[in-house]
């Protein structure tokens, strides 16, 4: 999904939740929301070497038509798009007694749910490392994309 879907989306849930709580909580549920994404970004810089946000961003929107016209040869692995990582923000919710940053990851995951499903591509981004690890010796190595 766009960047821009889920500032829009996310701005929106934000400011509801400004308006019912505070601005820390709407300014978390955000950054939640939003920076979840430095992983394609992250990815993209290390894998190409080139730190270039604009050349990262064409890219991944690139390989997302690639990946909508035939969902089922790819295999992608995001680190902060996993179950792994949801773990850990909930750790640390726990110990910071705020919810709101782990609650904009999950609103961030149901969006991207939402696009794999109207976009036939469940599947195509693994949801667990350990998973990813038993799943990707079955695919094609110039199909995986970490």
């Amino acid at each position: 999904m766009k960047v821009s879907v889920h500032a829009a989306s996310t701005g929106i849930i934000s400011l509801l939740i400004l308006a019912t709580t505070n601005w820390q909580n709407g300014l978390l549920f955000f950054i939640g929301g939003i920076l979840v994404d430095v992983d394609h970004y992250l990815k993209f810089a290390w894998r190409v070497k080139n730190p270039s946000f604009i050349k990262a961003y064409k890219t991944c929107c690139e390989l997302s038509e690639k990946i909508k016209k035939n969902p089922k040869q790819y295999l992608s692995l995001c680190h902060f798009h996993t179950i792994e990582f949801l773990i850990i923000v909930f750790a640390l919710s726990l110990a910071w007694g705020s919810y709101f940053l782990f609650f904009g990851i999950c609103f961030h995951f149901l969006l991207d749910i939402l696009a794999m499903f109207i976009y036939h591509s469940v599947g195509v981004r693994e949801i667990s490392i350990i998973r990813f690890m038993f799943r990707k010796r079955k695919v094609e190595k110039e199909k995986i994309i970490i």
